[in-house]
């Protein structure tokens, strides 16, 4: 274990995968195949970053804002944001897998929908139009 790691309170949820629009980090019900559930570390944790080239070192992760909200190793960033949970569900998954959603504008759509219905304060990169954002 190195430095810092002993925060870890290995729930695992920085190791579900992120779906990514217009900016605004979602996180998903799909958790990464090297988790282990039983005992919440990763099965391939000394060569992760090898085995998947997505899977991100601690400080990367705070960077990007892949860590919860509640999360030991974020506590004390300033403005830390966090991915948006509850949002991304399988239904949606299935939608984009299967075809049903093809681009970034639809899926900004749904997502859009969704967080109106749950009551959620949409993040202000999701209401504007892509052809207005800028790069």
């Amino acid at each position: 274990m190195t430095h810092g790691e002993e925060l870890c309170r290995r729930c695992g949820k920085c190791c579900r995968e992120k779906l990514i629009v217009a900016d605004v980090i979602f996180a998903t019900p799909i958790m990464c195949g090297w988790y282990d559930r039983e005992t919440g570390l990763c099965r391939v944790y000394d060569r992760r970053h090898e085995v998947n080239p997505d899977c991100l070192d601690r400080d990367a992760a705070a960077t990007r804002g892949v860590f919860p909200a509640d999360c030991p190793y974020v506590q004390n960033i300033k403005g830390y944001v966090a991915p948006i949970e509850g949002v991304v569900d399988a239904g949606l998954l299935a939608m984009v897998d299967g075809g049903l959603i093809t681009d970034e504008e639809r899926l900004r759509q749904e997502v859009v929908k969704r967080m109106t219905r749950m009551g959620m304060r949409i993040p202000r990169s999701l209401t504007i139009p892509p052809h207005f954002r800028r790069h």
